[in-house]
């Protein structure tokens, strides 16, 4: 992430790439729990609370600017909300790929907390509010890889195992 960003003349942002690599080592926490079913209810149960505050938020908050985007998050709260049915809803779905769900679940803890990480660093380091912190970056910032991490992901897995079938191994 540092090597990406100074060669693109992004500049260095040493707080958000601690926040890239909490993002990496997250997921990999996985293999922490013995009971892995119960620890995916709790991540579960997490990435969605966390996804229905931010629908509080953005509520309380509706004139807050983006700074990754432009304009208001005003009449946004209802995209969070429906992330956590989403995510609720694909853990139930997908039950019995649970390999997948898994991968999904952790992936979005991981970027909750590592762009959250980021973002609330930068209250201190850049003097942002907690609204714009939270509204203005971590929600875009984390949106839109929640949606890659539960659209892509499964795409991606099955492509993998496919593959590795037809090479057999």
């Amino acid at each position: 992430n540092v090597l990406g960003d100074a060669l693109t003349g992004w500049g260095v942002f040493p707080v958000w790439c601690i926040g890239n690599g909490l993002m990496g080592m997250i997921p990999g926490l996985v293999w922490a729990f013995r009971d892995r079913k119960q620890a995916l209810n709790v991540v579960v149960g997490i990435v969605a609370g966390v996804l229905v505050l931010l629908s509080v938020l953005m509520l309380m908050f509706p004139q807050t600017e983006g700074i990754f985007f432009s304009g208001t998050v005003e009449g946004l709260w209802w995209t969070t909300l429906l992330g956590a049915a989403v995510v609720v809803g694909v853990r139930f779905l997908l039950g019995n790929r649970e390999d997948i769900v898994s991968a999904q679940m952790w992936g979005a803890l991981g970027i909750v907390i590592g762009i959250g990480f980021a973002a609330i660093a930068n209250m201190w380091t850049d003097g942002y509010t907690f609204a714009v912190t939270i509204l203005g970056q971590f929600l875009p910032a984390a949106g839109s890889n929640l949606i890659m991490t539960i659209v892509l992901l499964p795409i991606l897995m099955v492509a993998w195992e496919s593959a590795r079938g037809r090479a057999g191994r």
